[in-house]
């Protein structure tokens, strides 16, 4: 067996800043380099042990051991169907895994059945088109071949793509494709064999997102694809603790032997579907790591997380990264207006660096996210624009910091936020919501468990709060604290309104459709019930802190506290968030304290979620792959001579545009200080801030000339199709979507 690290699991930083809207290198240029760059540290890693700086197991992160050969995996979107065949929605891909020598030519065939013959489909190989134009079944199979050129060791995707807009009307509501057979074919010489489809939902997430788990908490680390036996070389710089947790996912007990060196290996038994964690001390100097599992051959056995930890003191200081989800600029002091709603915020913004003109790259939770972990526009990674998915081939935050051997971990309150999207890349934990939502108090119970069993490490740690996301529930006495009750009284038996404060079943969708007719009363109690999750929000924020001042951890920690995007509270009538890139959803609150900081500053300067990336790694004294943002610290020229920041809004295929607020499939901002400009379906809008209000003014120039100047990626998402359906998504998903109000 050879064992090949997962293409895109070893990153390493690449200094440098993009100059341009477009953001860096072309991504298969950036990976070649990338990749040289990891082979070479891999060699001197193998030759002399990890560099003394470092304190980690980076190289067994995202390790899948399997025999050579080709290894097929459907993503999630694959179902089986209990007559044989596949089925899925909208789009799907199968994970190839290529492990050793490369066969000559890989073939596959899809072959519909029933009314899936005359549906239209693409098909590409890593985002690569293979046919010229999207193809239909007819009666034959859909037929695609991959040559040894492309399938190099590691992780591919053959993907296939339904493309509604080809079909006849009757079949364009039709969301079920399904394929009576799939079949892949491997050709070495004058050779061919049949490549089996394993149908492995464990394996595929790791495949897939670079984590897997069958806890409410997904991990990394280094997966073997049935009994084997794997060696790792590791250097300690001193007295050290290495750690795993060990998940047998399998139909029998499994065991699990460590040895370190020449020692006597020391051995775990761990039941089907169980979980285990593991700790070995180890001394100072260069060791071998001998890791074996013997149990079921059809079994997946997870090494996960792992960890070498210093046990002497650590004096690298940690970093907190919070985002606030759907908080408004106007929500968090010192912009607040009650800070007695927020102490515990107002009291961080006393002492921390707040920046009163920041902007959200998107008004939703994905795209967001995406470029606060990699500081790129969202046409540019991609998730929520071409891919619902952020794709492994970008560098995130938390890969930094954990090459950097800090302990990184993600504990997430919104479902948009977990890990089947892409955003645990790095994280050696990350703890998914359960269902659409996991309140504020819950989220901080998990981090608060987790700092406080290694608080002696350098941590990277990602809190996600999600409580002020509507529908507004937040406890009594911060409803109490925030005057709901009182707010409610003038509307309680208003027309519509009334059904609302009465928490009445259907009231929270009327909201969001527009159903609601916006009035003083109305917008009053519809802030009321917002800020009492708000301030639900900061007492958890505040729960956090204090625990970080008690393990001493608070002063010297960098700590950031930024929201993923704003809400519509009734101006002009709209409610939510989504659609549009008004000031209500896109400018929003941002917070840093520095390692050491203890006095607050207000900075004016012009700055976006792509600026975080860059900012905190430099902060830490990290180098960075390029990217769209500019350092915050220290307020430099490139901040100061910013002209614009970009904003974005598409629809696709986990976040359709539908309803009485879309404007149009795919929206443009381009953000001035004191001016901006929304572009859409050959459209400009122009406003201009006059007396703390965006007044609509005359434009200068025009769409063509702006989309000119963004880019190409961005260009090209503007072409994007949509033809994007309810009926695209699986039932859970609907549901979830549906329930964060995604979907009417």
């Amino acid at each position: 067996m050879k064992h090949l690290r997962r293409g895109g699991a070893a990153r390493w930083g690449l200094s440098g800043r993009a100059n341009g809207i477009e953001g860096g290198p072309d991504r298969g240029v950036f990976r070649v380099a990338r990749a040289i760059v990891v082979a070479l540290s891999c060699v001197l890693f193998l030759a002399c042990g990890e560099p003394g700086a470092r304190h980690d197991l980076g190289p067994l992160n995202g390790r899948f051991v399997i025999d050579e050969g080709v290894h097929v995996f459907p993503d999630r979107h694959w179902r089986y169907r209990d007559e044989g065949g596949m089925t899925l929605r909208k789009a799907g891909s199968l994970l190839v895994w290529v492990e050793g020598v490369a066969p000559d030519v890989l073939r596959a065939e899809f072959s519909p059945m029933g009314a899936t013959r005359r549906f239209h489909f693409r098909c590409s190989w890593d985002g690569a088109q293979l046919w010229d134009q999207p193809q239909a079944g007819r009666g034959k199979p859909l037929t695609v071949e991959i040559s040894a050129a492309n399938l190099t060791p590691g992780l591919h995707r053959l993907t296939i793509e339904r493309v509604k807009d080809l079909d006849i009307e009757k079949d364009r509501d039709k969301s079920k494709n399904s394929f009576k057979r799939i079949e892949l074919e491997e050709v070495r010489g004058s050779e061919s064999a049949r490549v089996p489809i394993t149908g492995n939902a464990f394996i595929a997430s790791f495949l897939d997102f670079g984590v897997t788990g069958q806890t409410p908490y997904r991990l990394d680390g280094c997966l073997f694809a049935g009994p084997r036996q794997f060696v790792q070389r590791f250097s300690a710089v001193a007295e050290s603790e290495v750690s795993f947790i060990l998940e047998n996912r399998s139909r029998e007990s499994a065991r699990f032997t460590v040895a370190i060196d020449d020692l006597d290996p020391l051995e775990f038994n761990v039941a089907a579907r169980a979980v285990s964690p593991v700790e070995l001390k180890v001394s100072p100097g260069d060791h071998e790591l001998r890791l074996e599992v013997s149990g079921h051959r059809e079994g997946s056995y997870l090494w996960g997380a792992p960890q070498l930890r210093p046990l002497i003191e650590e004096t690298l200081p940690s970093v907190f990264f919070i985002t606030l989800d759907t908080t408004r600029w106007d929500a968090v002091p010192p912009f607040g207006p009650d800070p007695d709603l927020t102490p515990n915020l107002a009291a961080f913004a006393r002492e921390s660096s707040v920046f009163s003109n920041a902007w959200a790259t998107a008004p939703w939770t994905l795209p967001s996210h995406a470029s606060m972990f990699t500081g790129r526009y969202p046409s540019n990674h991609g998730a929520g624009v071409s891919s619902e998915v952020l794709d492994s081939g970008w560098v995130t935050l938390a890969e930094l910091f954990r090459d950097q051997g800090y302990m990184t971990a993600g504990f997430i309150g919104g479902h948009l936020s977990s890990s089947v999207f892409g955003l645990a890349q790095g994280f050696s934990e990350y703890h998914d919501p359960d269902g659409w939502e996991k309140s504020g108090d819950s989220v901080t119970d998990s981090a608060l468990a987790y700092i406080e069993k290694n608080a002696d490490s350098p941590l990277f740690v990602f809190v996600n709060y999600f409580d002020p996301h509507g529908p507004y529930t937040a406890p009594k006495r911060f409803e109490k604290a925030a005057g709901v009750a009182e707010a409610g009284i003038p509307i309680r038996d208003a027309p519509l309104w009334g059904p609302f404060v009465r928490g009445e079943k259907g009231s929270w969708k009327a909201l969001r459709e527009g159903g609601l007719p916006p009035n003083a009363a109305g917008m009053a109690y519809l802030r009321a019930v917002y800020m009492a999750e708000v301030a639900f929000m900061d007492s958890q924020i505040g729960r956090l802190f204090d625990r970080l001042r008690m393990s001493g951890l608070y002063d010297d920690a960098l700590i950031v506290l930024v929201s993923d995007h704003g809400e519509f509270l009734g101006e002009r009538g709209l409610f939510s968030h989504s659609y549009r890139l008004d000031p209500e959803l896109t400018h929003v609150p941002m917070l840093i304290k520095r390692p050491g900081q203890v006095e607050g500053e207000l900075i004016h300067d012009l700055v976006s979620h792509v600026d975080l990336f860059e900012s905190i790694a430099r902060v830490m004294g990290m180098e960075t792959p390029v990217s769209n943002g500019r350092p915050l610290f220290p307020s430099s020229s490139a901040l100061k001579d910013r002209e614009f920041v970009l904003m974005e809004e598409h629809t696709s295929r986990i976040h359709p545009l539908l309803g009485p607020s879309k404007i149009a499939d795919h929206l443009y901002g381009l953000q001035w200080l004191d001016h901006r400009e929304i572009l859409y379906d050959g459209r400009i809008e122009c406003r201009s801030l006059r007396d703390d209000a965006w007044s609509p003014v005359g434009c200068t120039v025009s769409w063509e000339d702006r989309l000119g100047m963004l880019g190409e990626r961005m260009r090209a998402a503007a072409l994007l199709r949509a033809d994007h359906a309810i009926g695209d998504l699986d039932r859970e998903e609907a549901e979830k979507l549906r329930a964060l109000g995604y979907l009417e």
